[in-house]
């Protein structure tokens, strides 16, 4: 079973400074309101839009702790790809969630490579608008995950990349 994870952005900063705050279903600490767009976590109101859910995933490489990755966070890795010849690659996208599939996704992804070796050589728009499950990835080789930022703290990031 699958462990249910949110986080937030806080309206109010933090006593210790933190902008964020995560909260789980198991103790009750998630409260939202669709309707009014309201939502709290650990009893902390949090902007409506930023709330995103813990995907499984973890950055094992660049923390001392294990860094949970979410939705809305902005990743990288790197993959091998095969069309006849071996191609090391470095893939960045946004992690999301998929109802369609029911899975973790990696979307807005920015390469090129990956882009022409799915298909959308003339494409782009509809590239970028794809979602492939983060399983996709993982193929015949181990890949990692590293964390870069997310859309929130940093936009930057996707600048040039439509959605």
């Amino acid at each position: 079973m699958r462990e249910i994870k949110v986080r937030g952005l806080v309206i109010e900063p933090l006593a210790h400074g933190g902008k964020w705050i995560t909260g789980d279903d198991e103790y009750h600490d998630i409260y939202m309101n669709h309707a009014d767009k309201l939502a709290y976590i650990q009893n902390h109101q949090v902007h409506y839009e930023s709330i995103s859910e813990y995907t499984g995933l973890k950055d094992i490489e660049q923390f001392d702790e294990p860094k949970e990755l979410y939705t809305g966070d902005i990743v990288s890795m790197h993959q091998f790809l095969f069309d006849g010849n071996e191609v090391e690659n470095e893939i960045i996208g946004v992690l999301d969630y998929d109802e369609e599939v029911a899975a973790v996704c990696l979307t807005k992804i920015n390469n090129d490579y990956l882009q022409k070796y799915m298909g959308y050589e003339n494409d782009e728009v509809g590239f970028k608008r794809e979602k492939i499950p983060v399983c996709m990835f993982y193929g015949l080789h181990e890949c990692s995950w590293t964390y870069l930022g997310n859309t929130h703290d940093n936009p930057e990031l996707l600048e040039g990349v439509t959605s």
